[in-house]
């Protein structure tokens, strides 16, 4: 459960994120920033069902740690990459271009979705550390 609420949380907003960043280094213009609230609300709309279609793929792959975050960033590469083809007047190329916009937050997701927390990590690391010296 936690799984599909990082995504569908986080997917939207890494998406949106990356598409005004693109949009603002195409033009600067202060009138952009202006609407990023409007962006907001339309990324997720947009961004709910490549969410959870890459977040079921990343359930799917859940007991293979590392190799789950490939996949899923491939599902989202292709998801946006799909939407990127039904668009009008768009090439191919663009269209293959546009699915790294996909790709990174799904990939993002995945790696924070994971079952393992930082702090624990740290804290194992600092574990074997002290059991190391007490030898």
């Amino acid at each position: 459960m936690r799984r599909f609420l990082v995504f569908v949380l986080i997917f939207p907003l890494i998406l949106t994120l990356i598409l005004s960043a693109l949009s603002f280094y195409e033009d600067s213009s202060v009138a952009d920033m202006q609407v990023m609230p409007g962006m907001i609300w339309r990324g997720y709309l947009i961004g709910i069902v490549p969410a959870l279609v890459a977040a079921l793929v990343d359930w799917l792959l859940r007991r293979h740690h590392r190799s789950r975050i490939l996949p899923t960033a491939l599902s989202g590469y292709a998801l946006a990459a799909g939407a990127g083809l039904l668009m009008r007047d768009v090439s191919v190329f663009e269209a293959l271009q546009f699915g790294f916009i996909g790709a990174v937050p799904a990939a993002m997701c995945s790696v924070f979705s994971g079952k393992q927390r930082l702090d624990d990590v740290a804290g194992n690391y600092a574990d074997s550390a002290l059991n190391s010296n007490g030898k």
